[in-house]
Parts: structure tokens; sequence; C-alpha cells
């Protein structure tokens, strides 16, 4: 997170995960969720308020039937509420939820060695895009 102005900041996480614990179990994904802050305080602590964007790619398998991957990646757009607790001068933790609209165009695959693609969907997510709880350390 930088911040740019008294009450501004812009977050920048990248999620990534790569796991394959079964060959009926995946979940791959790599995204990106910028977002710009509005403190309340100038001292970044407290109520904090936001939009993001949403941009990714996934993989996800999660019976032995079938698989899911993006054909086109995943896009959105969402706000964000959050609140920040400062335990000293750098350390603190954070709480944040967000919800927005989510669009992607998907394939569905036999889930087995080269499975053939047998269907395509377009799926438009309204809920939850964001959620965490974060321990901080500011640098100064």
């Amino acid at each position: 997170e930088y911040r740019f102005a008294d009450h501004w900041s812009v977050d920048v996480p990248v999620y990534y995960s790569a796991w394959t614990t079964a060959r009926t179990y995946r979940f791959r994904t790599f995204s990106v969720q910028p977002s710009v802050r509005y403190w309340l305080s100038p001292d970044w602590k407290g109520h904090f308020f936001g939009v993001h964007l949403t941009a990714g790619q996934f993989n996800i398998a999660t019976n032995e039937k079938t698989r899911y991957q993006d054909a086109d990646g995943m896009y959105g757009a969402g706000l964000d509420y959050g609140y920040a607790l400062k335990f000293t001068e750098n350390w603190g933790m954070e709480f944040n939820i967000g919800a927005g609209l989510i669009h992607t165009r998907y394939n569905a695959y036999y889930n087995i060695d080269n499975g053939e693609r047998f269907d395509t969907r377009i799926k438009n997510y309204w809920g939850i895009t964001r959620c965490g709880i974060s321990i901080i350390y500011r640098i100064k």
C-alpha cells in the first residue's frame, strides 16, 4: 500500500495459487486487485472506504468430473470498507471487505488428462469480491 496524500492511499494486492492436491482437486489462480482508499483519519488508522478493480485467470477442479478454466480472464470492480488498528508506530492489523461485480467467460472440461471441452458459459457474479485480515508493518 502506498500513501499519496493525507487521506488517500493505493493498495495493490496480487493473489497467486498453484494448488494441485490431487488430479480431482485443483485451485490455480492469478489475479490482481488494485484499490484506491480514502481514510477518515490521516494517521492510517480507523475506518477507510475505497473502490477496487479485479483482473485475473483461473483453472479450478473440485471433483473428478469437471474442470473449469477461464477463456478470456475475469474482470470486475467493486466498493471496499475497512478498519485498521495501530498497535505501535510500525505494527498494526487491518480488516477489509469489498463487494462488487465480476464478469467471466469460462470453459468446462472433462477432468482427465487432455480432457475435452464440453461447455462454454458466461457468468456475472455479484457479491463479496474481497475479504481479508492483515498484519501490517509500516516502513517510514
